[in-house]
């Protein structure tokens, strides 16, 4: 009979073995004078209560149990260090034991870590696990999509109007293929480098990598290099070092690179970049659909606006012409010629920690939320109000460049689009993650992508942090990689310290 017990955080056995009439102790540690210990009391305790238990219920010979020899077995992997993985060891003690001494190199580190997940599978895959088959269903779904990740030959992100191509998290990376037919070299957000094979085998040392590596285990090998390099947060690599830089001034730094990361919140001059590279693959990449994006510098002017709505603000006027100025300096600073007649509009948002983006669609004539959120009373919150102004407004700007649409545009509905990885629960640290891939992959209709769940998303987050690094636009690529070279030489001595 084994008796699993916890004290003190620390997890041993009490085995109670009726046919040599023993009471053995096990447990991975080992103890100067064990007979003195709390861990011995406990394990009298056990046996006295346990007899006092098997006599209530009339089983012969019960008392007998208190007389057993107590034992306090000696394994191989005993240590007088208290070990974080006592639970796992007492979990094979109770396992393997039959009264005799066992080996199975529990005093390996990485055999252990075999074993653990050996319970894990135990665990799921029993008989007795009601919920087998919806979790074995799971994983079938799991591998199909680990599959398509593998081999491109299916939409794992859906499909799209462009050009009638599967937007598939393709072997070269993407998150977005190509708009168009000529563009088979690009990993469909602007970069046609290229960037290895996939099967090449690279040393990775940062954390995120690292905790991740199944997951990018067909992404490039150069896209994974560079993305090593700089998800690193450690060994005197400066935070402030510049590894993006557009023609119009804008860049980036590791620390911006590393705010996409899923567990901290993106930084705003991450999102504004991307709409550079979008902006460019739209005036480079033609479809019958045309897209235009605007930066998210105005969100302080869209503040004063809203919160003075209503209230006889004698500075709208002043406010209005300020956001009409910041439109267009972004205008003025991107690398390609602006499309005022275009299709749908994209502007990225922030408010109260929260990223969202509003579509002004020309093609459905409605003002589209994209949003990583649920809502219950859609027209009662902050969201709508400001997605309301703020086509008021665009209506104005559109109509003094000239586009004959724009009167139309004050009288859009203002709808929220719903998409399936929505949730009620707030998830502001993710938002602006989510709200890059809205802008990636929306076109007006609803798209497919798993986004649901926490893996792919740290492999879409990691695409999209590989595009801002390796874009064409990118005037800093060929220095970063450079000296990405030069870090792949230490890599052997950081790999050893982490």
């Amino acid at each position: 009979v084994f008796v699993p017990l916890l004290y003190e955080q620390h997890y041993f056995c009490v085995c109670i073995d009726f046919v040599r009439e023993k009471l053995f102790y096990l447990d991975n540690r080992c103890y100067d004078d064990f007979n003195e210990t709390t861990f011995a009391y406990m394990t009298d305790v056990v046996a006295n209560t346990y007899a006092e238990y098997l006599v209530s219920k009339g089983t012969e010979n019960a008392v007998k149990v208190k007389e057993f020899m107590m034992i306090n077995v000696p394994f191989d992997w005993q240590t007088r260090e208290q070990d974080l993985d006592c639970g796992v060891f007492m979990m094979f003690h109770m396992k393997f034991f039959y009264g005799d001494i066992f080996d199975c190199e529990l005093y390996n580190v990485q055999k252990r870590d075999l074993y653990r997940g050996e319970v894990a599978a135990t665990l799921i895959l029993s008989d007795f696990n009601g919920n087998r088959s919806e979790v074995l269903e799971r994983v079938t779904r799991h591998n199909e999509m680990k599959d398509m990740v593998e081999d491109g030959s299916a939409s794992v992100v859906g499909s799209s109007r462009r050009g009638k191509q599967n937007l598939g998290v393709r072997t070269c990376g993407a998150v977005r293929t190509p708009r168009s037919a000529t563009g088979g070299k690009s990993d469909g957000l602007g970069c046609t480098f290229n960037c290895g094979m996939a099967d090449d085998k690279v040393l990775l040392v940062s954390k995120f990598m690292r905790s991740n590596q199944t997951l990018f285990s067909k992404m490039l090998s150069t896209r994974k290099e560079v993305l090593d390099y700089c998800l690193l947060d450690d060994h005197n690599l400066s935070l402030d070092e510049v590894v993006v830089v557009f023609g119009d001034g804008r860049s980036l730094t590791r620390g911006d690179i590393l705010s996409l990361r899923p567990t901290v919140p993106v930084n705003t001059v991450v999102i504004e970049c991307l709409t550079l590279i979008l902006n460019h693959i739209e005036h480079t990449e033609k479809s019958e659909t045309s897209l235009m994006f605007f930066g998210i510098g105005h969100m302080d002017v869209i503040h004063s606006l809203i919160e003075h709505e209503g209230k006889g603000d004698e500075n709208k006027d002043q406010n209005i012409q300020k956001l009409f100025d910041t439109w267009d300096e972004f205008v003025s600073k991107n690398t390609v010629p602006c499309n005022w007649k275009t299709d749908l509009i994209f502007v990225p948002m922030v408010w109260e920690d929260h990223y969202f983006c509003v579509c002004i669609n020309f093609t459905s004539e409605m003002v589209e939320v994209l949003d990583n959120t649920k809502y219950d009373q859609w027209k009662e919150i902050i969201i709508y109000k400001v997605a309301d102004l703020l086509a008021c407004h665009m209506s104005d700007y559109l109509e003094g460049k000239g586009d004959e649409r724009a009167v139309e545009l004050v009288g859009f509905p203002v709808v929220h689009i719903k998409f399936n990885w929505q949730t009620y629960e707030e998830n502001n640290v993710e938002s602006g993650n989510f709200l890059m891939m809205h802008m990636i992959r929306y076109e007006g209709d609803i798209f497919e992508a798993d986004l649901k769940s926490k893996v792919y998303r740290r492999y879409y987050w990691a695409e999209m942090a590989a595009a801002l690094l390796l874009a064409d636009i990118n005037e800093e690529r060929a220095n970063l990689i450079d000296r990405v070279k030069e870090f792949s030489v230490t890599k052997d001595e950081i790999w050893k310290e982490v």
